[in-house]
């Protein structure tokens, strides 16, 4: 009806073809009651050609049926089931050349149903009576409204009738009112007040009103009028109602005047009418309200060869409504057929795929996996990833390892608004939970209540032991910086206090052959002072926890979303009893010092990088001394320290790239050390505010 009734008010309102724009209005009324009973079937081939923008549409139609969903909890399962069991998956024909013959599954439902959860409890509160049937009360009630108003219109033309009698007048039966009321047609009846009408306006009345009766535009008003009693709460119905009721009107004048009664008389009359009298809904009203437009009409020239033309505007929102709300099912000779919502239940599950999803039992296959639109990426264990491109088909997902499909391997699923369960084989299968993070290592923030907005770093690694790492948290509590940041460890809150004791023991349940490779891991926010990070490593010396490593965000996008939670810098704490040389101790030894003051530091990171890549070309043996202070923000250690790596890698690789003609990265493991003799990474770190 949108449709329809925005191509008449666009196109065809101010065109002086009145007899077109009725055949139109009257159209669309039968055209939006038959489309949704419309089946079509189409033949043409399924391939990706017709697929995409069928999808497409789809997406469009679909939006309706989730409306419905929203307030019907039985409407998915009437309208979406496959109407099969898990064991007759397979029966029937299968789309493409996938082939059934070892696809023999049956699976025990009890452990799924218990991690995916059922939906019963839910809904069950409201089984017996839903949104959608409330709402559905409210609708029967407007209608009946509605309809019982029409019905009291018909009876109160009967009663005019019986009251004030019928005269025959020719092809005309006539009801001569006494009462104040605008002339008004009811099929052939007219009803009129003659006492105060002249000869001239009763002719001219009359000749309005006979137009209606011919073309029986008495039945176009009960027609309009039913639909707007069964489609009251659409504002569409009325004024398609309205944009009839003023056509015929124009129709009606159109015809007067043609019959050569004088404009200025005939206008005048219309005034009259519309300042004196009232008027009657449901008939064919001689002074129909919109007045200015009907007298604009009278005078407007007729519309020419162009404004014709507009009519075949209509031919598109013609197909536009045929695709989005007829029912149709496409077919092709290679493939059966397939309905039209079993495709758009495909685009559907495509979108609701899309983000990150976590294993609910973390002894399954899969600890995460991430869907875009084309690629799936499955986190197996730690940094182990594999990633597949996926589509999705008849309640199978098929994964391949290019985007041809030329190796395929196919396996059912299935997949709630948030749960998601691959079955990876008859005996094993692995249920998801939808989460809202866009990677993993959002996921290893949440919950946290802190905000931790994680630095930029361009030198990253995977930390591809997961198994021994344990996580350091701080930040401040509800993105405030007025109170002091909170610590995480394990999982708790604590105090630093507690920290070298919960170490010790934390450390006790891993072999004490592995502590010497105990890794913690800082997710630290960058606006956290450095006093903070500093007392945080100094007990780790204290506990000769000496490995550890900067969380950060890539400064690229080469991670994939399943592996950020494992990007870090990795570095080591120097021992408690490490030995302290002073500065121009070092300097006797032929050891350069390039000193970076954060506190003090004017250069641009770019002209900073420079300095220290010619600074080390400059000295076969150097130090880099890194100088902050218990105010600096640890976003801005973070980047110089980052800044350094880089400096020292950069030259790294210009060794690589002269000596082997390789780039480092792809170096054996005794070329690379060769290298890393050459340009070692010596960063000292010095707290002016601490260590005096």
């Amino acid at each position: 009806m949108v449709f329809l009734y925005l191509a008449y008010w666009f196109f065809l309102r101010k065109e002086t073809y009145f007899n077109f724009n009725r055949f139109f209005l009257v159209g669309s009324i039968f055209l939006v009651l038959l489309i949704p009973l419309l089946h079509v079937n189409l033949s043409i081939s399924r391939n990706e050609t017709f697929r995409g923008p069928a999808a497409r549409i789809v997406q469009v139609r679909s939006y309706y049926e989730q409306l419905i969903a929203m307030t019907d909890p039985d409407y998915l399962n009437i309208n979406r089931s496959s109407g099969a069991g898990m064991n007759d998956l397979f029966e029937g024909s299968m789309p493409g050349n996938r082939s059934t013959e070892n696809l023999n599954f049956s699976f025990d439902l009890s452990r799924e149903e218990e991690l995916a959860g059922t939906t019963g409890g839910k809904n069950s509160i409201f089984r017996d009576i839903s949104v959608a049937e409330i709402i559905l009360l409210v609708y029967l009630s407007g209608v009946f409204y509605f309809f019982i108003r029409f019905l009291y219109l018909v009876i109160r033309l009967i009663i005019l009738s019986k009251k004030y009698g019928v005269v025959r007048q020719n092809d005309l039966k006539m009801v001569k009112l006494k009462e104040e009321l605008s002339p008004f047609s009811f099929f052939s009846y007219v009803f009129i007040n003659l006492d105060v009408l002249s000869d001239t306006e009763l002719n001219n009345i009359i000749a309005h009103e006979k137009t209606h009766m011919k073309q029986w535009h008495t039945i176009d008003h009960l027609f309009a009028q039913g639909l707007a009693v069964f489609q009251w709460f659409n504002p569409f119905a009325w004024q398609i109602r309205n944009a009839l009721k003023t056509t015929h009107e124009y129709i009606a004048d159109k015809n007067v005047l043609d019959q050569d009664f004088g404009l200025f008389d005939y206008q005048s009359l219309l005034l009259k009418q519309v300042i004196t009298y009232h008027s009657v809904e449901l008939v064919n009203n001689f002074n129909l309200k919109p007045i200015k437009k009907r007298i604009a009409m009278m005078t407007k020239l007729r519309s020419g060869i162009p404004a014709k033309l507009k009519a075949l505007l209509v031919i598109p929102f013609a197909v536009l409504l045929f695709l989005f709300f007829a029912d149709f099912t496409i077919s092709g000779t290679e493939n059966g057929i397939f309905n039209i919502n079993s495709l758009m239940k495909e685009k559907q599950d495509q979108e609701k795929l899309i983000g990150l999803w976590k294993n609910e039992d973390e002894g399954n296959y899969g600890q995460l996996i991430f869907c875009d639109s084309e690629k799936m990426y499955i986190l197996e264990e730690q940094t182990s990833c594999r990633e597949y491109y996926y589509s999705i088909s008849d309640n199978l997902l098929t994964l391949s390892f290019n985007p041809e499909g030329t190796v395929n391997m196919v396996m059912k699923y299935k997949l709630t608004d948030s749960a998601f369960t691959i079955y990876w084989s008859n005996k094993e299968f692995s249920v998801y939970r939808k989460t809202p993070f866009k990677n993993s290592m959002e996921l290893v923030l949440d919950n946290r209540d802190m905000k931790i907005d994680l630095p930029v770093i361009s030198r990253y690694r995977l930390m591809e032991d997961q198994s021994r790492i344990y996580d350091i948290f701080l930040g401040y509590p509800e993105e405030s910086k007025t109170d002091d940041p909170k610590l995480v460890f394990i999982q708790k809150e604590i105090d630093f206090g507690q920290f070298s004791g919960m170490l010790e023991k934390e450390k006790q349940n891993y072999k004490a052959i592995d502590h010497p490779y105990l890794t913690a891991v800082f997710h630290i926010d960058k606006d956290i002072p450095m006093k903070y990070v500093y007392k945080l490593k100094q007990i780790l010396r204290e506990n000769n926890s000496l490995k550890f490593a900067d969380a950060g965000i890539p400064g690229d996008e080469q991670v994939l979303p399943v592996l950020k939670h494992a990007v870090g810098l990795p570095r080591l704490l120097p021992p408690v009893d490490a030995l302290i040389i002073e500065k121009e101790e070092i300097r006797k030894r032929g050891i350069g010092i390039f000193g970076i003051d954060l506190a003090s530091r004017s250069n641009s990171p770019a002209i900073l990088n420079r300095d220290i890549k010619e600074f080390i070309k400059e000295n076969m043996k150097y130090v880099l001394l890194l100088q902050f202070d218990n105010e600096t923000p640890y976003g801005e250690y973070i980047e110089a320290v980052d800044m350094i790596f880089d400096a020292i890698y950069d030259l790294r690789e210009e060794l690589a790239l002269s000596k082997y003609n390789i780039p480092y990265n792809d170096l054996g493991p005794v070329q690379q050390k060769e290298i890393k003799e050459v340009y070692p990474v010596t960063l000292t770190e010095e707290n002016v505010d601490e260590d005096g």
